[in-house]
């Protein structure tokens, strides 16, 4: 295969980004910041113009109580299925994706109580982007995504938790 886009490739297949984000709840809108995260996958590229792979990263957000200062923060895992649209050096592309969030926030609170929770829920995603290739086995993007991060009404004032980030990266081949 001569590139990423060669239609006869079946090749590994390695990505980073860098994420802001903003949650999208009207309770938990207004007790977070907009955050920031990272993700890397690695998978395959299929010759359909599918990609699969999985997806980990860490995402986190500050409180914005002035009675106290603390973190939301989200580790997400899932199975990622991307449909590339065409062969051309820049082009669209759609892709869902489901797994788990591991979810953690603490607060400290001003006369100096700590209070972090943790919880594991069900994620699902689902999003569109845009690929350029920069040359043979390397791709920039950029996509915008939303996050549904099915938490509790014990860990989150909104159920379920909505995140909507702006991602950026690259990808590049394994061979």
């Amino acid at each position: 295969p001569e590139s990423l886009n060669d239609p006869g490739a079946f090749r590994g297949i390695e990505q980073h980004d860098y994420a802001r984000a903003r949650r999208l709840e009207a309770n938990l809108a207004n007790q977070v910041n907009q955050g920031w995260g990272g993700e890397g996958s690695i998978g395959f590229r299929f010759p359909q113009n599918f990609d699969l792979s999985v997806e980990s990263g860490y995402d986190t957000y500050s409180t914005k109580n002035g009675n106290n200062t603390g973190m939301w923060n989200m580790v997400p895992l899932v199975m990622k299925l991307q449909y590339n649209v065409g062969q051309a050096a820049t082009k669209p592309y759609l892709f869902v994706a489901g797994g788990f969030a591991f979810n953690s926030k603490s607060s400290n609170y001003f006369f100096g109580q700590n209070s972090p929770t943790s919880e594991t829920d069900f994620l699902e995603e689902g999003g569109v982007g845009l690929s350029f290739d920069l040359m043979s086995g390397s791709i920039f993007f950029v996509q915008g995504k939303i996050e549904v991060d099915n938490t509790t009404g014990a860990y989150a004032s909104d159920v379920p938790t909505i995140v909507f980030p702006i991602n950026i990266g690259w990808k590049f081949s394994l061979d």
